[in-house]
């Protein structure tokens, strides 16, 4: 079980009910589909559309059916079947990796002959034209659908009442990377350490399959001192590891191949990340900060309505709420930052302002199915909250 302080969470809200079993056996076990604006849910279609009909739409817009990657892996593999660049593709948000997820996709100027309905991980379906694409925010959350299995307890109304009081509005492990590797490199990016946060994002152990373990081994022999010390390294060695990495370490092969051609060049190579990861990476340690400050406010048993997060334009001092500026101002000095800091010189594009976020969330629809050993556990969240923190109040574990 991943640390729960590494991703800034000390306390949780509900009483421990002695629930247990387990979850995420498999990414058949943990089920999301997309919730758009119009209250729609997005599911396999009962009737296919593979044809041109309708082809005046300058979107092509389909459902993608995946398991076993994230969004953007995703779309990545897509862009690099079709040769559509990845800013043609549009999403309403991103889906969890460890599960079987249904979302709509959209691209710019398609054709649903450049696709086709089968690719390693994922199905494609319910192809349609349409004159605007899916943009990020358009829904209105997310239907989960969560299997937990050998399944022990009885209290189930009594928590029921309580996720209906309000659950702590955390962000969950999915935001931090694996092994919440994000937070450290954020850290190291926010300070103006382009070279730490480098060091770690390419070589640093985390939770990978064994392809990716033993190519992060074989890089990190290669190149870590190369990167950390200036030490020497042989140009046609290095050129073959590079071309002999997993396609899905392009990042990192491109930070290596920009390292290996201006050697101290850590902005540049930072930004070769494409630019909605390196927000994603900065953004967590937001993240990070934001989950300390809910927990010290739960520790004091206060919740205020919603929680600021940490951005450059946030003035702590004017906080008008006393124990929510308490525990802002504990937090930045517990980890010696100053929302200065946010501000990134060298990388204004990254800047990141403050913005608020409710501190609980509610689950809506929350049914509970006992089949067996099992139980199945059923509820929709609003865009932005986790069904990861939920099953967190409820199991006492991710």
């Amino acid at each position: 079980m991943l640390d729960l302080k590494k991703i800034g969470i000390s306390s949780l809200r509900t009483p421990d009910f002695g629930f247990s079993g387990r979850v995420l056996s498999s990414p058949d076990d943990f089920t999301v589909q997309e919730i758009g604006d119009d209250g729609a849910v997005v599911s396999s279609a009962a009737a296919q559309n593979f044809g041109d009909e309708g082809k005046n739409g300058a979107f092509l817009v389909f459902t993608l059916v995946k398991k076993g990657l994230s969004t953007q892996e995703a779309l990545h593999r897509l862009s690099k079947a079709t040769g559509f660049k990845m800013s043609r593709f549009g999403y309403a948000g991103n889906k969890d990796k460890n599960a079987l997820t249904y979302q709509r996709i959209s691209v710019f100027k398609a054709r649903v002959s450049n696709f086709k309905t089968e690719y390693g991980g994922m199905h494609l379906e319910d192809f349609a034209y349409r004159d605007n694409g899916v943009k990020i925010g358009t829904l209105y959350g997310n239907r989960f659908t969560v299997r937990i299995r050998d399944f022990r307890g009885e209290d189930l109304e009594a928590f029921r009442a309580e996720a209906e009081r309000g659950l702590p509005n955390f962000y969950g492990p999915q935001r931090f990377g694996e092994s919440a590797l994000n937070v450290s490199v954020s850290k190291s990016a926010l300070a103006g350490d382009f070279k730490g946060a480098l060091l770690q994002l390419v070589f640093s152990e985390r939770l990978e399959g064994p392809l990716g373990s033993e190519a992060r081994a074989r890089l990190k022999d290669t190149f870590y001192t190369f990167v950390s010390d200036d030490a020497d390294v042989d140009r046609e060695e290095a050129g073959k590891l590079l071309a002999e990495l997993p396609g899905f370490m392009h990042t990192e092969t491109a930070i290596i191949r920009r390292l290996l051609s201006a050697k101290h060049d850590y902005v540049g190579a930072f930004r070769l990340i494409p630019k909605y990861l390196r927000l994603l990476i900065l953004q967590s340690y937001q993240s990070y900060l934001f989950n300390m400050t809910v927990s010290k406010l739960l520790s004091e048993t206060y919740i205020p309505t919603d929680v600021p997060a940490f951005g450059h334009d946030l003035d702590i001092g004017s906080v008008a709420d006393a124990p929510l500026r308490s525990a802002l101002e504990k937090v930045a000095e517990e980890e010696k930052v100053q929302t200065s800091a946010f501000a990134i010189k060298s990388m204004p594009e990254l800047t990141l302002k403050s913005f608020v976020r409710p501190a609980l969330f509610v689950p809506e629809n929350l049914s509970f199915l006992r089949e067996g050993d099992d139980l199945l556990l059923k509820f929709d969240l609003k865009k932005g909250s986790y069904a990861t923190i939920l099953l967190l109040e409820m199991l006492r574990k991710f």
